[in-house]
């Protein structure tokens, strides 16, 4: 299995979508280590991860390095596949310059993509029917 390049590129200007499952995650960590962090906003239909200056909450630039990697959200799990609900469809990102390391095998990219599905239609649009 391929790893990220750890070019950041994923982690600026994020629109990554959370799961309550996520966000209680997250917060769990946290709260093991006695801190409070402001890391997600709703916009009314779906939470999200924050970004300042332009990049993840939890992303370091110069360091090139997420602090939460291990316990990161499941869409950066999954990333570069995404799911373009347009056409029904699981697709590398092209914001990501490695996109095809990761998924070079296609036996292995219908089963990623088989669980990036199930996980949109249990975790994140079973979210917004609540």
């Amino acid at each position: 299995m391929k790893i990220c390049q750890s070019c950041g590129i994923c982690c600026t200007h994020t629109e990554m979508i959370l799961s309550s499952d996520d966000v209680q995650r997250i917060l769990d960590y946290f709260s093991k280590k006695s801190q409070n962090i402001d890391f997600f906003e709703f916009d009314g239909r779906f939470y999200r991860l924050k970004n300042i200056d332009d990049h993840c909450v939890f992303y370091i630039p110069n360091e090139k390095k997420c602090l939460i990697y291990p316990i990161r959200p499941m869409g950066c799990r999954f990333y570069p596949m995404i799911f373009d609900q347009s056409r029904n469809k699981c697709i590398l990102d092209d914001e990501c310059p490695h996109n095809r390391i990761f998924y070079s095998n296609p036996s292995r990219f219908k089963a990623i993509c088989l669980s990036l599905r199930k996980w949109i239609f249990s975790h994140i649009l079973n979210q917004t029917r609540s």
